[in-house]
């Protein structure tokens, strides 16, 4: 294949590497734009869009702080870190549902989603206020320690 077949962009891969932290942030920053739109979209279509969107956000936030955490986490602890991440990431799931129905039941749908949003901006400005989120090296350069 000719070199020319591909834009320069290709040529060096420095320009295919988005800071991890970057990306994590924005990921947050655009389901917490995405999440109230639950709340005021007037068609099923619409909802639909939002569910997609937020769906699409998720697996790419998921990659990039699980490459991240295999690049910077020692081999010889990868399994009892990873162990406890999906312990604490999927354990708390049923529990979330569980205690988003309650409050759905409680305040309504609509408040439901508010409180929802209040945390996602928490979680958005608490990512961005940390300093190794924020220094995060691209996943191609980042090392375990």
């Amino acid at each position: 294949m000719s070199p020319h077949a591909h834009p320069p962009l290709f040529h060096n891969r420095d320009y295919l590497l988005l800071w991890s932290g970057q990306v994590i942030l924005a990921a947050l920053v655009a389901e917490g734009a995405l999440f109230p739109f639950y709340a005021i979209v007037p068609s099923y279509f619409l909802l639909a869009a939002v569910a997609g969107g937020s769906a699409l956000l998720g697996p790419i936030y998921n990659v990039v702080q699980f490459s991240y955490r295999l690049s910077i986490i020692p081999d010889e602890l990868q399994g009892r870190v990873n162990s406890v991440f999906r312990l604490l990431a999927f354990g708390f799931i049923p529990v979330g549902a569980a205690l988003s129905g309650l409050l759905i039941e409680q305040l309504g749908p609509v408040q439901a989603v508010v409180v929802f949003e209040a945390i996602l901006v928490l979680l958005a400005v608490a990512t961005a206020a940390n300093r190794q989120v924020r220094n995060a090296a691209p996943i191609g350069r980042a090392t375990a320690s």
